[in-house]
C-alpha cells in the first residue's frame, strides 16, 4: 500500500512537471513571438523583366493652315470650334461692322496722307534735279568762256614776244628788259590758262555730281515710298475683309484644330484659327522622358489607344530628341530630328533609330518625342490619345520583388532565412547574401549571387532586422 501511494505521488509529480514545462514552453514562445520580428518572404524565380509606361499623345495634322486678319478688329461671332469639320468658303468668324468701317476709313486716310506726302517730295526732288541741270549747263558755258579767254590771252602774249623787234634807238639794256617783260607776260598768261582749265574741271565736275545725285532716289522719297506701300497693303487687307462681307472663311475643306479668340475680342497680329487639311494624314506626337526613349529605342513597343480605350493602328515613323515642332499650330514646342523608322506602332522599334543624346533644352534637361502616323477614323485631329510603351528583357536566372533588395554600405544584398535546430524546435535566422543587380523595373529586379529557388528571401519585416537576427514567418 505504501509503495502504491509513493508511485502515485511520483506519477502525479511527473505529470505536474510536464505541465509546468509545457506551460513554460508555451509562455516562452508567446513572449518570443512578441519580441521576434515577423517577416514576409518570397522565392527567387527565373524570368524576364517587363517595363510598361504610359504617356499622353496628341493627334495632329502633317500641315497647318493658319488664318489671320488685320489687327484691332472686334469679333462679333465665332462660328467654329476645335474638332469641327468645315467646308471651303464656310464662315468661321464674323467681325463687327462698325470697327471694320472705322478701320477702313482710317486706312484710306493714312494711305491718302502718305500718297500726298510722297507726291510733294517727288515734286520737290524734280525741281531740285531741274535746278541742278541748269546749274551744270551754266557751269559748262561759263567755264568754257573763261578757258577760251585765257587761251586767247596766252596766244596774244606769245605773238607779242615772237613779233618783238628792237628799234635802232634801243640800247642793249632796254632790249633785254623788254624781252624779259614779254617773256614774264607769257609765263603769267600760261599760268592763268592752266588755272582756268583746272578750275573749269572742278566746277563742272561738282555741277555734274549734283546732277547725278539729284537723279538718285532721295532718302525721304524712299522712306515715303516704303510707308506708302505699307499703307497700301493695310488698305488692301481691310478692303479684302470688307469684300468678304466682314468675315473669315475656310480656304479649303478641313478640320479646325485651334481657336484662340472669343466673341468681343479684338484681333492681333497672331493667327487666331488653325486648320488641318481634310486630306492630310494624321500624326500622333508622344513626348517621352529619357528612360522611355531608351527602352523604346532599343527593345520597346508603342501602342496607341483612343479616348474609348480602343487600340488604334499607327505606324511609328520616327523617335528621337525633341528640337522643333512638326505642326503645333504655329508654335515651336518641339519635334524629333531622328530618322524615319518605318515600323508599325505596335511593333518593336529595333534598329533604324539614331541614338545620339541630343535634344538638350535651355534648362539642361533632355526630352524626346515619338511620331506615329495613322489613317484611322477612330481618332480626330486635336484629340488626346493614350500611348503605352511596353518593353521586355532577356531571361534572367534570379528575378525578385524590388522589396527584397537591400543595401549595406553601398553594396546590394538580400536577407534569406537560414533554419537552425534548437531544443525548442526549428528557428529561422537572418542570413545576408550579397548580390549584383543586372536589370530592374518598377516592381522587379534581376540579380546574380549565391541564391537558389527554395530558400525564402525576406521582403518585409515588422521590425528592423540584420544578419543573425531570429525571425518568424507571418
Amino acid at each position: 500500500m505504501i509503495g502504491e501511494k509513493i508511485t502515485k505521488k511520483r506519477k502525479k509529480l511527473f505529470l505536474t512537471v510536464l505541465v509546468v514545462i509545457a506551460l513554460c514552453t508555451y509562455a516562452s514562445r508567446q513572449i518570443s513571438s512578441l519580441c521576434t520580428p515577423l517577416v514576409e518572404t518570397i522565392m527567387a524565380n527565373e524570368g524576364s523583366l517587363d517595363n510598361d509606361f504610359e504617356e499622353q499623345g496628341k493627334v495632329k495634322s502633317e500641315s497647318d493652315i493658319a488664318l489671320y486678319s488685320i489687327e484691332n478688329l472686334r469679333v462679333s461671332k465665332v462660328k467654329c470650334k476645335v474638332g469641327q469639320e468645315v467646308s471651303k468658303g464656310e464662315t468661321l468668324i464674323e467681325f463687327e461692322q462698325k470697327t471694320l468701317s472705322d478701320l477702313q476709313k482710317k486706312a484710306q486716310n493714312e494711305y491718302n496722307a502718305a500718297k500726298s506726302s510722297l507726291d510733294v517730295s517727288k515734286e520737290t526732288n524734280n525741281m531740285k534735279a531741274a535746278q541742278a541741270k541748269t546749274d551744270y549747263d551754266n557751269a559748262v558755258n561759263l567755264n568754257n568762256q573763261k578757258v577760251a579767254q585765257a587761251k586767247q590771252n596766252l596766244v596774244d602774249a606769245q605773238n607779242q614776244l615772237n613779233s618783238y623787234k628792237p628799234s635802232a634807238d634801243d640800247d642793249a639794256k632796254t632790249i633785254a628788259e623788254t624781252k624779259k617783260n614779254l617773256q614774264d607776260d607769257v609765263k603769267q598768261k600760261q599760268q592763268e590758262y592752266n588755272d582756268a582749265v583746272s578750275n573749269a574741271k572742278i566746277e563742272i565736275d561738282n555741277a555734274k555730281k549734283a546732277v547725278d545725285e539729284s537723279a538718285l532716289p532721295q532718302q525721304d522719297e524712299g522712306t515715303q515710298k516704303s510707308d506708302l506701300a505699307e499703307k497700301q497693303d493695310a488698305l488692301n487687307k481691310v478692303n479684302e475683309v470688307v469684300a468678304n462681307g466682314g468675315t473669315i472663311k475656310a480656304p479649303e475643306d478641313g478640320i479646325v484644330t485651334e481657336v484662340s479668340i472669343k466673341n468681343g475680342n479684338m484681333t492681333s497680329a497672331e493667327a487666331f484659327i488653325h486648320m488641318a487639311s481634310k486630306n492630310d494624314a494624321k500624326q500622333i506626337e508622344v513626348t517621352l522622358n529619357e528612360q522611355e526613349y531608351n527602352f523604346l529605342n532599343v527593345k520597346g513597343k508603342i501602342k496607341i489607344y483612343n479616348s474609348k480605350d480602343k487600340k488604334i493602328k499607327a505606324d511609328l515613323i520616327s523617335v528621337g530628341p525633341k528640337t522643333s515642332s512638326i505642326n503645333d499650330n504655329g508654335s515651336t514646342s518641339g519635334s524629333t530630328d531622328a530618322g524615319d523608322v518605318g515600323q508599325s506602332g505596335d511593333m518593336s522599334a529595333d534598329g533604324g533609330v539614331p541614338t545620339d543624346a541630343g535634344g538638350a533644352t535651355d534648362s539642361g534637361t533632355t526630352s524626346y518625342v515619338a511620331i506615329l502616323e495613322t489613317s484611322s477614323d477612330d481618332v480626330k485631329i486635336s484629340e488626346s490619345v493614350k500611348a503605352k510603351i511596353e518593353t521586355g528583357s532577356k531571361s534572367y536566372r534570379y528575378v525578385l520583388d524590388r522589396t527584397a533588395l537591400r543595401q549595406d554600405n553601398g553594396d546590394y544584398c538580400v536577407y534569406v532565412l537560414d533554419e537552425k535546430d534548437t531544443v525548442l524546435g526549428t528557428t529561422n535566422v537572418i542570413k545576408k547574401v550579397n548580390v549584383k543587380v543586372l536589370d530592374k523595373n518598377a516592381d522587379k529586379v534581376a540579380v546574380s549571387g549565391d541564391l537558389d529557388y527554395t530558400t525564402p528571401i525576406v521582403t518585409t519585416a515588422t521590425k528592423a532586422i540584420s544578419e543573425g537576427d531570429k525571425v518568424d514567418k507571418k
